[in-house]
C-alpha cells in the first residue's frame, strides 16, 4: 500500500473576486480560489488579512459574486469535470467561516461532450439568475429568490463551440445572453439570445437587444486563450439620444471592440424585416423559400461596425476586471504580465483608450478591491497585491511597456487633440479619428507591489538533492511560464538568520554564555572549552569578539570546563526558615577535578547555571547536589550511590522557580534514565517516577517545560535519536521518537520566536517545540553542530551561538513550521527539464526562451541546456540548439572513468508536421574553461533519430541506455565515444514516458497504457534484445511514470488519477487506482527527509511527485500488511467524520475518474491512502466525540485495534516524513 501526503499545497490561483461578505459596506473582502480551496481575506489599509480557508474536494474552475437584497454578497463556484457542480456559499459572520447554501450537480448521465473552450458560470447583476456552461449544446439555468433556489432547468443552445457568455443590460423584466462562438466556417461570431425564465427556454431566434455580427479572423484568430465578453452598463449621464446604451466588449484578439446595444428604432426595423422574411419562408415557391433562408444567413453573418475599437498591442489577454462600481474603466493583463487600463471615459471624443501601467506576473485573475488596491492572481508566477498610482513610482525615463513600432501611440500630453472630422486641419498636432481609439505611450511603472504570495506552479519537472550533506534535502522545481520562468528551491524546517561567523572557534566543543550579574538581561561573555583548556571571550559589539588572556581571569583555564554559569546569592533573613535568591556577580565553574566559585571584578564577567545549585555526577555511580551558602561556600545538600556509572545528568529548572524540583540521571550500562526528587528532604534523590530504558546510550538529558503544565523529559542518544516522554503527575507517559542524524545528540533549552524550545544537535540539528497541542520538531540546515548555547545581546537580541566545522555561528532562528522557497528567476527562459549531477555538483536545466509577440504573430523560440552551480546557482555553461530545434529529454550519467555525461534528446520542429520525423541524440561532457572559473560543454557523441526523443532511461548494463522515440523504445550503447544502436521495440503509438529498474523498462504510451520490457544482454544475438514482459491493454492515457520496485510501477494519467501496476507471470495487475484531481507532470525518486532522519521504519518515503497546480506530494510505502489493514479502517472511519466545506464525501472524491468510460470511473479507490485526510486525527481533542467515532467506526468490523495514542503516533510519523 502507498500513502499520499502533501508537502507543498497547490499555489496556483484559479480565480478571485472582490466582494462584501458582511452587511457592512465599508468592509471589503477578497476571496481567492486555488485548485482545492477558497481563501478569504479582509481588506485593511495595511494590506490583506487572512480570515478563513475552506477546503474543497474538487477542482475549482470558476468563482463569482452573488449579490443579495440584504447587501451581503454570497459566492458561487463551479468545479471541473468529470463531476461538475455549482455551490452557493455564504459567510457566517459570528463563526468567520463559509457555509453552503445550495449544491447543484451539473453532471449529465447521457453521453454529452464537454465544452472545449468554456467552463464557466455567469451571474445576472441582480443576483437572481445564474447560467452555467460545461457541456456542448446545453446550459444550466438557476433562478434564486430571497437566496432560495426557486427553480433550475436546462436549455439547449444551438452554438456548439462557445467561447464566452455574458448577460447584457436589459430591462428588469427580461434576460438576454451575449454569446461569442466559433461557427462551422471557423469564424468568430457575436450574437445574443433571449432567456425566458417563465418558459424555461433560450430563444431560437437571435435577440434584438444586440445586433448579430461576424468578427474578422484577422483581428480575432483562434487562440489557446479564447476571447472574452465583458458586459458594459449603460452610461448614466449625457443626452438621451447620445447616451451610451450599454453593450459588450470583446477582448482577447488583436483588437478590442465595443458593441453597443440596439435602440428601439433598429429593433422595430429588424423585427419588420424578420416578419417579412418569415412570410417568404412559408411560401409555396421553392425559390422564394431558398432566397429567404439565404437572406437570413446573410443578415446573421453580416459584419457590423463596432461602436468603438482599438488595437491591442501585446499578447493574448488572460485576465480582466472592472475598476470601481462604474463601467467605464477596466484593467487588462496579458500572458506576459503586461497590465494596462482600458478607459471608456472619453468614448465619444477619443473612443477606447489604452493606458499602459506596468510589468507584473502573468495574471489568471484580476480583482480590484478598493482605494487603488488590486489583487493579481497567477498560475505561472507569484500572486501579488498591487497599489495603482497616478504618477510613476520607478523607471520614469523608460517606456512603461514597449509598444510595437507598427502601432501609433500618443504621449499623455497630446491626448486631448481634437477629433478628426474629415478635411481640414486638426486643432492639435495629433488627431484621433472618431471611434478608432488610441494607445498612450506612458513612461515609468505605475504599480507598487504591496505583498507577494509565492507560487511554484506550474511544475514541469523537479530534482531532489542534498548538496551540502546537511541531512535536509531540498527539491528544485522547473516552474513558471512566459515571463516568469524560474527554478524554485523548496525545503521545510527552521531557518537560521546568520549575524556573524567566527572562524577561530572550530576547535572548541562546548559553549556557555555569561552575564556580568545574575539579573542582567544581556550576555557579555562566552566561555568555550575544547576538552583540554578553557577560553573566555568578550562580546564587545556587533562585529567584535575579543579573546581574554587567561592571566587576566580567575577561571581554571588550563582544564576543560564541564559546566559554568551565573548563580544567584542565597540569603536567609533573621527568623525566617526560607531562603531568598538575590542578584550577585557569582559564577560557578565545574572542571573534572573541582567546583570553583568566582566573583566579578574589573577583568571578569560571566552567565547562567542553575541559580545556586550544582548537580555533580562522580565516578563509581555517585550523584551529589551542592548549593551555595550565604558565605558563598559550597554545601553538600545530599548524595546517592548507584550500582553503575553515570553518563549524563541535568537539573535545569522546569518553570519560573529559581531551582529545579527534579534531577535527571542516565546510566552507561543499562541505558536507563531516571528522574529523582529534590523536594522531599526525608527521601532526597529518591525516584520521582518509574524510569525508562532506551535501546541506545543516553548522552544528554533535559526536563523541560514547553508550555504551561506541559513538561517533557528529553533524551539524546549516541545513535542520533531524540526520545521525548510526557511528564505529568509523576508519570512518564506518551513517547515520541525523533531522528537527529547519526551522531550523539546534545540538548540546549532556548527560546525561538517567543516560545520555549530545545535545540537538539549532533551530525544534524533540529528545533523541538510545542504547537497545536503536541510536540513537534523542525530540522535545521546545519550539520556536525558540536555545541549550542543561548545568547542575549544588545546587537542581535535573543539568538543562538552554534559551534560547527565552519566556526562559531551566531544567528536567530525563525519560521519553524514554514516551507521555505527560494527563487532563481530566469525570466523568459522557461525551464522544462532538470537533472542533478552530484559528481560535478551542478544542475543541468533544459529551457526554452519564447520572446513575447503580438497576437497572431509567431514569436521566436530558442532551446538551450545550461549547467548551474548546485549551491550558488551561477550559470557555468550553456549549450544552444540550432534554429528550429528543441530539447525534449535530458539525463545525467557517469562513465567508467568518472567523467560526467549529459544526454540530450533534440527534436526538429516543423510547423506542418503531424508527428516529428527528425531529431538527434547528443551526449555532452563538461570541461574547465581556460579562465578556470566557468565550464565548457563539449560534444562526446551524437546520432540522428527519426522522431522526437521523449525520455531516457539508464540500464544496468554498463554504457547502455534506452530512449523513447515516437512509437519505439530503442537501446543504445556508448562505446569509444560513439553511439551504437543495440535493440529496439516498436509496438506503441506515442511512448512519452520511460523509466528503468535495472534492465527492466516501463514504457508509457500517451494514448494507450503501460508496457513492461526487459533488456536481455545475454541473448543469442551479439548486441542483445528487448523483450516484452507484460502489457496493459486498456486506454489509460498515462502522463507520468515511476518505477516503484522490480516489477512494480506507479503513474498518473490525464484524468487526474494515480495508478499502480504489479507484474505477475506476464500479466500487469492494477494494484492501485486513486483520484488526485490534478495533472501530475513528474515523479521524482527520493525524499525530503535525510536517510538518518526517519522516526519509524513502518512507513518509508520513496518518491515525490509534482503537479501543474504547484502541489508537491510524498509517496510513502507501507509494507506491513497488518498496519495497512488498520490504516484502511482508519481512513474509512475518518472519512465518515470529515467533510469538505461543501459537504462532499471523501470516498466519492477519491474514487478514480474516467472521462471516456463512465462505468470504470464508478469503481472505489484502491491501493493508496489519503495521508492528508488521516492528519485530521491530530485536530481532535483526546477522548472527544469525533475521536471516539474514528476509533469505534460504524460497526464492530470497523473498530480499530490500535488505541488512541497509537493512532496519533502513526499519524505524527506520516506528518514527519512527508
Amino acid at each position: 500500500m502507498k500513502v499520499v501526503t502533501t508537502f507543498h499545497a497547490p499555489s496556483s490561483v484559479t480565480a478571485s473576486v472582490s466582494c462584501h461578505l458582511t452587511q457592512d459596506d465599508s468592509l471589503s473582502h477578497l476571496v481567492v480560489a486555488k485548485t482545492n480551496a477558497l481563501e478569504v481575506f479582509e481588506a485593511r489599509p495595511e494590506g490583506l488579512h487572512h480570515v478563513h480557508r475552506a477546503e474543497i474536494w474538487g477542482r475549482i474552475v470558476s468563482l463569482k459574486v452573488l449579490p443579495t437584497s440584504k447587501g451581503q454578497d454570497n459566492l458561487i463556484l463551479m468545479t471541473d469535470h468529470p463531476d461538475p457542480k455549482l455551490v452557493v456559499l455564504t459567510f457566517r459572520v459570528p463563526q468567520g467561516t463559509l457555509a453552503t447554501l445550495h449544491t447543484v450537480s451539473l453532471q449529465e448521465q447521457s453521453p454529452v461532450r464537454n465544452n472545449e473552450f468554456l467552463q464557466d458560470v455567469i451571474v445576472d447583476p441582480s443576483g437572481e439568475v445564474i447560467v452555467a456552461a460545461c457541456y456542448i449544446g446545453r446550459l444550466k439555468v438557476l433562478k434564486l429568490q430571497d437566496e432560495k433556489l426557486s427553480s433550475q432547468f436546462d436549455v439547449s443552445i444551438p452554438e456548439l463551440n462557445v467561447l464566452s457568455l455574458s448577460f447584457i443590460p436589459t430591462d428588469s423584466e427580461s434576460y438576454a445572453l451575449a454569446i461569442l462562438y466559433i461557427d462551422h466556417h471557423q469564424q468568430v461570431q457575436l450574437i445574443a439570445r433571449d432567456l425566458s425564465i417563465a418558459d424555461y427556454e433560450l430563444s431560437t431566434a437571435h435577440s434584438l437587444f444586440l445586433p448579430p455580427t461576424s468578427l474578422p479572423s484577422s483581428a480575432f484568430p483562434i487562440l489557446e486563450t479564447p476571447p472574452a465578453l465583458i458586459t458594459v452598463p449603460a452610461a448614466e449621464d449625457g443626452e438621451e439620444d447620445e447616451r451610451f446604451r450599454g453593450g459588450v466588449l470583446v477582448v482577447g484578439g488583436r483588437r478590442i471592440q465595443l458593441h453597443e446595444l440596439s435602440d428601439s428604432l433598429w429593433q422595430e426595423k429588424y423585427r419588420g424585416k424578420q416578419k417579412r422574411n418569415d412570410a417568404k419562408k412559408n411560401s409555396n415557391d421553392r425559390k422564394t423559400v431558398a432566397g429567404a433562408h439565404n437572406k437570413e444567413r446573410d443578415r446573421e453573418a453580416k459584419r457590423r461596425k463596432p461602436k468603438a475599437a482599438v488595437d491591442w498591442p501585446w499578447s493574448e489577454i488572460t485576465a480582466w476586471c472592472r475598476v470601481g462600481h462604474g463601467g467605464s474603466r477596466y484593467l487588462l493583463g496579458d500572458s506576459y504580465g503586461r497590465l494596462a487600463l482600458l478607459s471608456l471615459d472619453t468614448l465619444k471624443q477619443y473612443g477606447l483608450v489604452i493606458v499602459p501601467l506596468c510589468h507584473a506576473s502573468a495574471p489568471t485573475t484580476l480583482s480590484y478591491i478598493s482605494a487603488q488596491m488590486l489583487f493579481l492572481g497567477s498560475h505561472t508566477g507569484d500572486s501579488q497585491l498591487l497599489r495603482i498610482h497616478s504618477s510613476p513610482t520607478s523607471n520614469t525615463d523608460v517606456a512603461t511597456i514597449d509598444i510595437p513600432h507598427d502601432l501609433s501611440a500618443l504621449p499623455p500630453n497630446r491626448l486631448f487633440a481634437s477629433t478628426y472630422k474629415g478635411k481640414g486641419k486638426a486643432s492639435a498636432a495629433v488627431a484621433i479619428k472618431e471611434g478608432e481609439g488610441c494607445i498612450i505611450a506612458m513612461k515609468g511603472q505605475y504599480i507598487e507591489v504591496v505583498d507577494t504570495w509565492k507560487n511554484i506552479a506550474p511544475i514541469l519537472d523537479a530534482a531532489v538533492a542534498d548538496t551540502e550533506d546537511s541531512g535536509r534535502p531540498y527539491i528544485v522545481t522547473c516552474s513558471g511560464m512566459n515571463n516568469t520562468g524560474s527554478l524554485r528551491l523548496i525545503h521545510s524546517g527552521a531557518e537560521l538568520r546568520e549575524h556573524a561567523v567566527l572562524r577561530d572557534f572550530a576547535q572548541f566543543t562546548s559553549l556557555w554564555p555569561l552575564r556580568l550579574r545574575w539579573k542582567d538581561a544581556q550576555d557579555s561573555h562566552i566561555l568555550a572549552s575544547d576538552g583540554f583548556e578553557t577560553v573566555l571571550f568578550s562580546l564587545d559589539g556587533a562585529d567584535t569578539i575579543t579573546r581574554i588572556n587567561a592571566a587576566n581571569t580567575s577561571f581554571a583555564c588550563k582544564q576543560p570546563t564541564l559546566a559554568t554559569g551565573n548563580v544567584s546569592h542565597r540569603t536567609k533573613k533573621p527568623g525566617s526558615t526560607t531562603s531568598t535568591y538575590e542578584d550577585s556577580a557569582l559564577i560557578v565553574q565545574v572542571t573534572p577535578t573541582r567546583v570553583i566559585v568566582l566573583e566579578y571584578d574589573a577583568t571578569l564577567c560571566v552567565h547562567q547555571l542553575v541559580h545556586a545549585w550544582v548537580l555533580l555526577a562522580l565516578t563509581r555511580g555517585r550523584v551529589a547536589v551542592l548549593n551555595l551558602t550565604e558565605e558563598s561556600k559550597f554545601n553538600v545538600v545530599g548524595h546517592k550511590d548507584f550500582d553503575e556509572e553515570i553518563c549524563a545528568v541535568s537539573c535545569a529548572p522546569v518553570d519560573s522557580k529559581p531551582y529545579s524540583p527534579y534531577a535527571v540521571v542516565a546510566f552507561w550500562r543499562t541505558h536507563r534514565v531516571e528522574v529523582l526528587s529534590l523536594i522531599n528532604s526525608a527521601a532526597y534523590l529518591s525516584l520521582a517516577c518509574a524510569g525508562v530504558e532506551l535501546p541506545a546510550l543516553p548522552c544528554a538529558v533535559l526536563l523541560h517545560s514547553f508550555d504551561a503544565g506541559m513538561k517533557h523529559l528529553l533524551v539524546g542518544t549516541r545513535d542520533g535519536m531524540l526520545v521525548a516522554y510526557a511528564f505529568a503527575d509523576g508519570v512518564l507517559g506518551d513517547k515520541r521518537t525523533m531522528a537527529v542524524g547519526s551522531a550523539p545528540v546534545s540538548l540546549v533549552a532556548c527560546e525561538v520566536e517567543g516560545r520555549p524550545s530545545v535545540v537538539a544537535s549532533g551530525s544534524r540539528a533540529s528545533v523541538v517545540f510545542w504547537e497545536n497541542g503536541r510536540l513537534q520538531n523542525s530540522s535545521m540546515s546545519l550539520k556536525d553542530v558540536g555545541a549550542v548555547c543561548r545568547l542575549q545581546t544588545p546587537s542581535w537580541g535573543s539568538c543562538l551561538a552554534l559551534l560547527s566545522p565552519a566556526g562559531l555561528i551566531i544567528g536567530t532562528m525563525h519560521d519553524l513550521e514554514k516551507i521555505h522557497t527560494r527563487a532563481i528567476h530566469l525570466g523568459l527562459d522557461n525551464p522544462r527539464r532538470i537533472i542533478h549531477d552530484a559528481n560535478m555538483k551542478v544542475f543541468g536545466v533544459v529551457s526554452v526562451r519564447m520572446e513575447p509577440s503580438r497576437i497572431g504573430e509567431t514569436g521566436s523560440a530558442e532551446s538551450s541546456f545550461s549547467l548551474f552551480d548546485n549551491t550558488t546557482f551561477d550559470r557555468l555553461a550553456q549549450f544552444k540548439c540550432r534554429q528550429g530545434e528543441e530539447i525534449s529529454a535530458a539525463h545525467a550519467a557517469t562513465d567508467s572513468t568518472g567523467r560526467s555525461l549529459y544526454y540530450l534528446g533534440i527534436v526538429l520542429q516543423q510547423a506542418d508536421e503531424r508527428e516529428p520525423i527528425e531529431g538527434r541524440i547528443v551526449i555532452l561532457t563538461s570541461t574547465t574553461a581556460p579562465s578556470g572559473k566557468d565550464l565548457l560543454l563539449q560534444e562526446v557523441a551524437s546520432v540522428d533519430c527519426s522522431g522526437n526523443t521523449y525520455a531516457f532511461a539508464p540500464l544496468a548494463e554498463p554504457g547502455h541506455f534506452a530512449a523513447a522515440i515516437n512509437a519505439s523504445v530503442i537501446v543504445y550503447a556508448l562505446r569509444d565515444d560513439a553511439l551504437e544502436r543495440v535493440a529496439d521495440w516498436a509496438h506503441g503509438y506515442y511512448i512519452t514516458n520511460l523509466v528503468a529498474h535495472g534492465n527492466d523498462l516501463v514504457a508509457g504510451d500517451a494514448i494507450m497504457s503501460v508496457s513492461m520490457l526487459r533488456f536481455d544482454a545475454s541473448a543469442k544475438q551479439e548486441k542483445g534484445r528487448l523483450v516484452a514482459v507484460a502489457r496493459d491493454y486498456r486506454s489509460l492515457w498515462p502522463v507520468a511514470l515511476a518505477a516503484w520496485d522490480k516489477g512494480a510501477v506507479v503513474g498518473a494519467n490525464t484524468d487526474g488519477n494515480l495508478f499502480a501496476f504489479d507484474e505477475d507471470e506476464g500479466r500487469l495487475d492494477r494494484t492501485g487506482n486513486w483520484h488526485l484531481g490534478e495533472l501530475v507532470n513528474a515523479f521524482v525518486p527520493g525524499s525530503l527527509r535525510g536517510p538518518d532522519a526517519l522516526e519509524d521504519n513502518r512507513v518509508q518515503p520513496r518518491m515525490l511527485f509534482c503537479t501543474s497546480a504547484g502541489r508537491i506530494c510524498t509517496l510513502l510505502a507501507v509494507e506491513d500488511k497488518e498496519l495497512a489493514l488498520q490504516m484502511t479502517r482508519l481512513e474509512q472511519n475518518v472519512a465518515r467524520v470529515v467533510k469538505d466545506a461543501v459537504g462532499a464525501a471523501h470516498t466519492l472524491w477519491r474514487a478514480p475518474r474516467n472521462a471516456r468510460d463512465k462505468i470504470d470511473g464508478d469503481a472505489a479507490a484502491v491501493g493508496f491512502f489519503d495521508g492528508d485526510l488521516l492528519q485530521h486525527v491530530l485536530r481532535y481533542e483526546p477522548g472527544s466525540r469525533d475521536m471516539q467515532r474514528v476509533l469505534e467506526g460504524a460497526s464492530a468490523a470497523e473498530r480499530l485495534a490500535m488505541g488512541e495514542n497509537d493512532v496519533r503516533q502513526l499519524v505524527e510519523v506520516l506528518q514527519s516524513v512527508q
